[in-house]
């Protein structure tokens, strides 16, 4: 939000619909400083690694990770450097062997992981990965109802240098309609082929990876001015 808007109003407690009234807009500084001390608490509390339990929960490393982004915003990249090496020298984490082995239906908290919301597949407990759906075009070519977000421009498409494996792994050129291929490029890195359908739902039961360690050493790349590996 301090990213889009600037300086936010701060609520920090359960506040009554006439108390919100008189909570006015915080200053950008105010806002970072609450945002810095609420991670520095997260890795001061949070535990190095997640038991199988707690799979999907924050970690010790997830929260450095928060923390040296929110630190390269700042512009200070002693701070970020700091936060990044300690996640980079944990042992907690690798780079998988190939781009396509970061995504799959059953690709689950590798060590590339740095954090990942679980889903798993069950129409009953709602637990269905969206993001297949979220993504394919806006319609029902293949018995679930895409909702076409964020679809790929031509210009996103060809930013990628010939020959790399990630843009055919990140983005479909089109889908199949009965005989018909269509072409619409989408992202498709949640993809769950041959996944169960429930009324017009895709049962998808792919996770979706929200901080990588490819993220942890993109950043600390930057916030050092030297590759990372």
């Amino acid at each position: 939000m301090v990213r889009l808007w600037g300086g936010v109003p701060l609520v920090t407690k359960a506040v009554a619909a006439q108390e919100a009234y008189s909570i006015l807009r915080s200053s950008e500084a105010e806002v970072y400083n609450l945002v810095k001390s609420d991670l520095q608490y997260a890795v001061d509390n949070l535990p190095l690694s997640a038991n199988v339990k707690l799979m999907g929960r924050p970690t010790k490393g997830a929260a450095q990770t928060v923390l040296g982004e929110v630190y390269l915003t700042l512009g200070d990249k002693q701070a970020a450097a700091s936060n990044l090496l300690e996640v980079y020298n944990s042992g907690q984490y690798a780079l998988q062997p190939t781009f396509a082995g970061v995504w799959g239906p059953t690709v689950k908290n590798t060590k590339e992981a740095v954090f990942e919301i679980q889903y798993a597949a069950n129409a009953a407990t709602g637990t269905h990965s969206p993001y297949q759906q979220f993504f394919f075009p806006n319609v029902n070519a293949l018995g679930f109802s895409g909702v076409g977000m964020n679809q790929v421009t031509d210009d996103l498409y060809n930013e990628y240098e010939p020959g790399d494996p990630r843009r055919d792994i990140t983005i479909a050129p089109g889908y199949q309609s009965g005989a018909t291929f269509l072409q619409q490029k989408y992202f498709q890195k949640w993809a769950h082929p041959n996944a169960a359908i429930n009324g017009t739902t895709l049962l998808a039961n792919n996770d979706f990876m929200v901080y990588r360690f490819a993220d942890v050493l993109l950043m600390l790349t930057e916030a050092t001015g030297m590759l990372s590996i």
